[in-house]
């Protein structure tokens, strides 16, 4: 599903200056690489639990050089503590973003951002 998003995300990102949009297989490691900011919205799904760890991966690899991350996902009945802890054992923090910090229109009780940084 990754190429069919590209098209109306670099339509959005063509807005500002400096950014880009990237098609990332989790799968296929990644150097690490100097970004400012990543945005992940939706990775976290049922079933899909085995790309926990090459999601976390990746994540490591492009906050390496010293770029933020802010995930964003909808906290379904399935555990994602394996994520957490495989970023974690990579060197990465993740930091809820507390509710009223986010915008009002956005914010509903089962989705959860975080604020992630290597260490």
């Amino acid at each position: 599903d990754m190429a069919c998003c590209l098209p109306l995300m670099r339509s959005n990102a063509a807005a500002s200056d400096g950014v880009s949009v990237e098609c990332l297989d989790w799968l296929d490691p990644i150097a690490a690489r100097k970004v400012d900011v990543v945005l992940a919205a939706d990775c976290l799904l049922p079933g899909r639990q085995a790309l926990f760890e090459p999601l976390a991966a990746t994540i490591a690899a492009l906050l390496r050089g010293g770029g933020v991350c802010y995930f964003c996902f909808e906290q379904r009945h399935e555990d994602v503590g394996s994520f957490f802890l495989a970023l974690r054992g990579r060197g990465v923090t993740a930091e809820a973003l507390p509710a009223e910090t986010l915008h009002p229109g956005f914010c509903v009780p089962e989705i959860r951002v975080f604020r992630m940084v290597a260490v």
